[in-house]
């Protein structure tokens, strides 16, 4: 209407003043969703990051698991071996003896 009044409402002036106008009401509503979306991105690559990291212990501890329980077996299988040994040698140092 003002500009109407002083003859600008076809000029480039007023239309350039009006894009300017919406672009600042556009900016001033863009920018705090555009602060929400960054702030849900980051929290989502967190969270992302954090379970690969569980995942990734996770998967150690079971492996550790594993490797320990293999290492029991083995010392097991050992101890029975050296048992064995260590009685067919007593057995066979007594028949030796004359006992």
């Amino acid at each position: 209407m003002e500009m109407n009044a002083r003859g600008l409402k076809n000029s480039s002036i007023a239309a350039t003043a009006a894009d300017d106008a919406r672009y600042r009401v556009a900016l001033d509503i863009a920018r705090p969703d555009a602060a929400t979306f960054a702030d849900a991105a980051k929290t989502n690559a967190q969270a992302k990051t954090t379970w690969g990291i569980s995942q990734n212990n996770n998967q150690t501890s079971r492996d550790n698991t594993q490797a320990q329980i293999g290492a029991q077996r083995e010392l097991q299988r050992a101890t029975q071996l050296y048992n064995n040994l260590s009685s067919q040698t007593s057995t066979a140092t007594s028949h030796n003896s004359g006992g």
